[in-house]
């Protein structure tokens, strides 16, 4: 059964890679195309105004395409190493090739044409068809999804007033006002860590609601990594960014403000992790997932976004979170000592995700030595 299991994934790796190269083509053209727009209008990296908000996103973009263009290579690498040991040369040169762009698309050309319909049908439901392996109970399924449809209709209604928190009223169609109201809504609600993780709640609610049985949740890794996100939007403001605020700012928050800030970094992340650990106790799988894989893909998202963070102070003057992501100097008060807290945030991403891995494995392993032993009994 292990080696049919094993034969199967074996057969989708060409497939999974030419997909992946089929990505990474798109990701290096865009790459080049905004590489060349920033070369050709370079601005005063100190000095921020309205008529630069366009150079200040495409470089923040350039940032984050090419932070995601060397997680690709890096599984293009792990190809080229896996059929250079298997040796299939042809998708090994396939793999090691996609540093060069022309022949990468190139023998794109000529490999998807030999995959058919039947090959892309079997991966999509490889990732995202459905899962057999965690033990059913009807009954906990069901509380599940009511509980999920409950958590993501609660959200919605705040998420969408504290992402579009821009005062619509004073959006004028000429170029300068329309560039500060984006620039509002991208700078002052999306690069926040507390709105992505939050909105990560809700897509992950919904989804759980619509089809838990998909492989996607298998494992409980998806939840794993939401619960760690969500947590550190908990610890990172009430622990650091609350008490800084209280101790530096003249101007107390509005009953809106409060209300906004009390569900967002506290209400929902303490819903959440409790709503997390609910499933995890009662959805249980034949099998844990790889410690070491579940970590190393979980911070994939972490790493982008501090890195992200960290550089945008000196690309575009800007920083998430004031003083804290700063390192220049010229932005928000930054100096280098907040090098400690985006280093310190990276190791707390990993430790969290490693204790919910943990308790996630004692609690699916107790529960089904407890199945053994009742059946064992029964018998």
């Amino acid at each position: 059964m292990i080696s049919k299991k094993n034969n199967k994934q074996d057969s989708l790796k060409p497939i999974k890679m030419i997909l992946n190269n089929l990505l990474l083509s798109i990701i290096l053209i865009v790459w080049i195309v905004l590489l060349s727009y920033t070369l050709m209008n370079p601005f005063d990296f100190t000095i921020i105004t309205e008529g630069t908000f366009h150079l200040q996103v495409v470089r923040a973009l350039l940032i984050v395409i090419s932070l995601v263009s060397i997680l690709f290579y890096g599984i293009n690498i792990y190809y080229g190493i896996y059929f250079f040991k298997s040796q299939e040369k042809e998708n090994a040169l396939i793999a090691f090739t996609s540093i060069f762009l022309i022949p990468a698309i190139y023998s794109l050309a000529l490999n998807i044409r030999k995959f058919k319909s039947s090959d892309w049908k079997e991966l999509l439901n490889d990732w995202f068809g459905k899962d057999d392996t965690f033990i059913h109970n009807d009954k906990k399924e069901k509380k599940l999804k009511n509980i999920s449809l409950g958590f993501s209709i609660l959200m919605i209604p705040t998420l969408f007033l504290s992402v579009f928190m821009t005062d619509y009223s004073n959006i004028v169609f000429d170029q300068i006002t329309l560039q500060a109201s984006l620039q509002g809504i991208f700078f002052g609600s999306w690069s926040k860590f507390t709105i992505q993780s939050n909105l990560l709640l809700l897509i992950f609610t919904t989804s759980f609601y619509a089809k838990m049985d998909s492989k996607i949740f298998k494992n409980n890794t998806l939840l794993i990594w939401i619960m760690t996100y969500i947590t550190i939007t908990f610890v990172g403001y009430n622990i650091v960014l609350l008490p800084a605020e209280f101790e530096t700012s003249s101007n107390p928050l509005s009953p809106y403000q409060w209300f906004e800030t009390v569900l967002q970094h506290m209400l929902y992340p303490l819903l959440f992790v409790i709503y997390g650990f609910y499933i995890i106790c009662n959805r249980f799988y034949e099998k844990n997932s790889c410690a070491f894989k579940t970590i190393m893909l979980g911070m994939i998202y972490p790493v982008i976004y501090l890195g992200f963070s960290s550089i945008c102070p000196w690309v575009i003057a800007y920083s998430t979170y004031g003083s804290f992501t700063s390192t220049n100097p010229l932005v928000s008060n930054g100096s280098l000592g907040s090098l400690a807290y985006i280093i310190g945030f990276t190791f707390l991403f990993a430790v969290i995700m490693a204790l919910y891995w943990f308790i996630n494995k004692k609690i699916s392993n107790k529960e089904i030595s407890n199945k053994e032993i009742s059946n064992n009994k029964k018998k």
